[in-house]
């Protein structure tokens, strides 16, 4: 696992979270650092496995379906079946215990 990667990742968080700026919610900062450990859990998986790194891009790509679930309800049709797992990590920590899906 290179640093830099890590770091890039953890940058695109930080990023994303910073876009929100002074209207952030309260927990908008815990919420991107939990998403962001999750996304580094699952990196270091693949890695473990044997398959390539996580990529920003990749990540990216991930938090735009996270952002079409979100908002329509509906898992996405075409999220690649690398990103698939990562996507419903992040959909199982924001999904309130005990809610049905």
């Amino acid at each position: 696992m290179e640093q830099n990667d890590k770091e890039s990742i953890d940058q695109l968080f930080q990023d994303s979270m910073d876009a929100f700026g002074e209207n952030a919610l309260p927990g908008t900062k815990e919420l991107f650092e939990r998403l962001a450990n999750i996304t580094l859990k699952y990196r270091d998986e693949l890695v473990a496995k044997g398959e390539a790194f996580l990529t920003v891009g990749e990540v990216k790509e991930a938090l735009d379906n996270l952002q079409v679930l979100i908002s329509t309800g509906s898992f996405p049709q075409n999220v690649p079946p690398r990103l698939k797992p990562l996507l419903e990590r992040w959909l199982l920590m924001l999904t309130p215990k005990g809610k049905k899906q």
